[in-house]
């Protein structure tokens, strides 16, 4: 039977708005050895002996939070599938990359959020972000196009080692500087507590979290800062302010 030209709109419209609003289960997020994860970090064995100078005397109180809340949380989480862009980068608590964890960006939750906080773009150096792509995980028919999207690139900023990634543009990063190293590239600089809120799940923002912690700790207790304070909900997000001193409060 021939469905009218209404009939087919309908259909049509009524597939997309299933595909709009399906979600896909994703099991488990990625977790490098943490079984032994918590042991590893008490111990201080990220850090070599010779580099302690100092101790934190609620850092086994930190890490029990922590990993209660991790605990607490689903094993799964839902994800829209429907022709979303997530960017993926993986975290660790050592240099020979054996603990850590993946964290997932939307990056259409990342454009929302620039339209709602109204971000204006930034010039970067694309000679700050090229250590960081890895040109195997890029498309090679996008890198062989000479044509660059001229879209300004995400960047999110990792405070504690004052680290900036890009979470969206690494093809245009990549082009840019296989041109002309020293280009300037137009991007958003997403601040933690904005892309915080595009990661994929509760899970990831708790384990970065974490990692900021740790990262803010390891300042302290190696001497690179003298001093590390709770932050100010308020002051953090009302205010634009260093924060590489400052822990998140446990909740």
């Amino acid at each position: 039977m021939m469905l009218s030209e209404r009939d087919a709109n309908i259909r049509k419209e009524g597939n997309r708005m299933t595909l709009l609003s399906q979600m896909i289960k994703v099991e488990n997020c990625k977790l490098y050895n943490f079984n032994n994860i918590w042991d590893f970090l008490l111990e201080y064995k990220h850090i070599p002996s010779e580099m302690i100078k100092h101790e934190f005397n609620k850092y086994k109180e930190e890490l029990e939070w922590f990993e209660s809340k991790i605990n607490s949380l689903p094993k799964t989480f839902n994800r829209i599938i429907d022709g979303r862009q997530y960017y993926h980068r993986d975290f660790y608590f050592d240099n020979n990359a054996k603990y850590g964890f993946e964290i997932e960006w939307d990056i259409n939750i990342a454009k929302e959020l620039i339209q709602t906080n109204k971000l204006q773009t930034v010039n970067f150096n694309v000679g700050k972000f090229i250590d960081y792509i890895n040109p195997r995980d890029l498309n090679q028919a996008i890198l062989r196009d000479p044509n660059i999207n001229p879209e300004p690139i995400i960047v999110m900023h990792y405070d504690p080692i004052n680290l900036f990634v890009p979470i969206d543009g690494n093809h245009r990063v990549y082009k840019t500087h296989r041109i002309n190293p020293n280009k300037p590239i137009e991007g958003y600089l997403l601040s933690p507590e904005i892309h915080i809120q595009a990661m994929a799940c509760d899970l990831h923002r708790i384990l970065y979290k974490l990692h900021h912690n740790i990262a803010v700790i390891n300042n302290l207790v190696t001497g690179n800062k003298n001093r590390i304070k709770r932050y100010s909900k308020w002051n953090f997000l009302k205010k634009r302010q260093a924060i590489t001193n400052r822990l998140y409060r446990l909740e």
